[in-house]
C-alpha cells in the first residue's frame, strides 16, 4: 500500500509547535513506508518570490528516505508520498508522486486505472504527460469534472490529498481505501492509516475521513 501524508500549518502555529512538526514529519514518513519498496516524494506550496514570480511548487522525488524528509519545512501546505509508481518505469523520476498537473501536487493511494497509458487515456478522455495512472485524475479536475463525482463513479480505489497555492490541503477518499485526519503541533495532519498515525506518535484523537467527500482545509480544520 502507498503511504500519502498531507500537512497543513493551522492559524496561530508558534514556533515551538513548527519544531515539533518537523520532527512528527520524519517519524510519520518512516512509518508510512514499513510496507513495500519505496520511491518517496514531497511537494511543498512555494512562498512567492520578492519580485511576485513564483513557481507553485518545490517538489523533491529521490530513492532515499532521508533526502527527502529532510526538505519538510513547517510553515507551508504540504503532501508526500512513499511507493514506486505501479503503472509506469519507476525508475524514471517523474512518474513517482507527488504529481503536478495545472497549480495541484497530487499524493494517492490506490489505482485509478490497470490498463497502459493509452489505454488510460482513452478511458478518460485525458492526455497524460507521465505515465503514472495518478495524473488522470488531476487531469479531470483540470477539465474541470467535479473532485467527488469523479471519486464516487471510479470503479478503482482511490485515497488522495492534493494542496493548491490558493486553497491549501485536500483529500478525499472512496470506500476501498482508508484515509485518516488528526490535529496536532498547530497543524492538519492525514496519514493513511490510524495504526501510522498511532507509531508515529500522535494522540489517539484522530477521525476517519467519510468516503466520497472532498475535505477543503476548512473542513478538515472542523471535522
Amino acid at each position: 500500500m502507498c503511504g500519502v501524508i498531507g500537512y497543513s500549518p493551522r492559524e496561530g502555529q508558534t514556533i515551538e509547535e513548527r519544531n515539533k512538526s518537523r520532527d512528527a514529519f520524519k517519524r510519520l514518513f518512516h512509518e508510512s513506508t514499513v510496507r513495500g519498496k519505496h520511491y518517496y516524494g514531497i511537494a511543498q506550496v512555494k512562498p512567492p518570490s520578492p519580485d511576485g514570480f513564483s513557481e507553485t511548487f518545490n517538489v523533491w522525488r529521490s530513492r532515499y528516505k532521508a533526502s527527502i524528509s529532510d526538505q519538510f519545512t513547517a510553515f507551508t501546505p504540504t503532501v508526500a508520498h512513499t511507493r514506486f509508481s505501479q503503472s509506469g518505469d519507476w525508475q524514471v523520476k517523474e512518474n513517482n508522486q507527488p504529481i503536478i498537473v495545472s497549480q495541484r501536487a497530487l499524493a494517492m493511494n490506490g489505482v485509478i486505472h490497470m490498463g497502459t497509458k493509452q489505454e488510460y487515456e482513452q478511458a478518460f478522455d485525458v492526455y497524460c504527460t507521465v505515465d503514472n495512472d495518478a495524473e488522470i485524475f488531476l487531469r479531470c479536475l483540470e477539465k474541470d469534472q467535479d473532485a467527488s463525482n469523479f471519486i464516487n463513479t471510479v470503479e478503482g480505489s482511490f485515497a488522495g490529498v492534493w494542496i493548491t497555492a490558493e486553497q491549501g490541503l485536500f483529500a478525499v477518499r472512496n470506500a476501498r481505501r482508508p484515509l485518516w485526519v488528526c490535529k496536532e503541533w498547530g497543524a492538519i495532519w492525514i496519514a493513511s492509516t490510524r495504526d501510522i498515525f498511532l507509531r508515529s506518535g500522535f494522540s489517539e484523537k484522530m477521525n476517519r475521513l467519510e468516503p466520497g467527500i472532498v475535505f477543503e482545509t476548512s473542513m478538515l480544520e472542523a471535522y
